[in-house]
């Protein structure tokens, strides 16, 4: 089956008060998005899920995810959550600021005016795609329709973001089923998948990942 979902949450007030205010309406979204994200687990490989949380509570404030290939949409989700304390550099995973330049960014064309994958890529839009200094980096989500979106970066994640890629790889991980063709990214990397997190220490917020295309 062949399916995709967005659902995201614009929550204007997050403290206990505001939260238990709320807490019926709260509990009914967390059983929505734990039945898709329940669902996607279930067709991605197991390795790809190791260090995602199981289920999603009360500190999820955000979730897109889906079945694809649907409407440009790959299978996978973003999980957004609140944290506390503080994240630091890992030496254990590739690391990118949000406002580097040259990003390797999945789709990077797709913004909230426009999600067709299907549109012909202008001449200039090719060379970006193929871009030497993309040559080694690691392709990271197109954070478009995250809650913190803006144009200001590549990857659409405000600049305070770090972003940590848990690992990535080109090929096929599933059935042609759930894939996509890809004009968008470069020959070598037309199949693949990516997984990490980016944060916001500043906003001390939490971005989890896991895309196949």
């Amino acid at each position: 089956m062949k399916r995709g979902v967005i659902l995201l949450l614009f929550l204007t007030c997050i403290c206990n008060g505001c939260i238990q205010r709320n807490k019926s309406f709260l509990e009914q979204w967390l059983d929505i998005i734990n039945a898709d994200y329940n669902e996607v687990k279930k067709v991605l490989p197991q390795n790809i899920l190791l260090g995602f949380p199981n289920k999603l509570d009360s500190t999820v404030f955000g979730y897109m995810g889906g079945i694809g290939p649907y409407e440009c949409t790959n299978i996978g989700f973003q999980i957004s959550k609140f944290f506390d304390g503080e994240i630091i550099d890992s030496v254990n995973n590739v690391v990118y600021q949000a406002n580097d330049t040259c990003l390797f960014v999945i789709n990077r064309f797709y913004n909230k005016e426009s999600i067709d994958c299907q549109k012909e890529l202008s001449e200039d839009e090719k060379k970006i795609v193929n871009q030497s200094c993309l040559i080694g980096k690691k392709p990271i989500p197109n954070f478009w329709a995250n809650n913190f979106a803006t144009d200001s970066t590549e990857c659409r994640l405000p600049k305070d973001f770090m972003i940590f890629v848990f690992d990535a790889a080109a090929g096929k991980f599933l059935p042609d089923e759930y894939l996509t063709n890809r004009d968008f990214m470069p020959d070598e990397w037309k199949h693949g998948y990516s997984r990490g997190m980016a944060f916001s220490n500043q906003k001390k917020v939490l971005i989890y990942w896991v895309e196949i295309w």
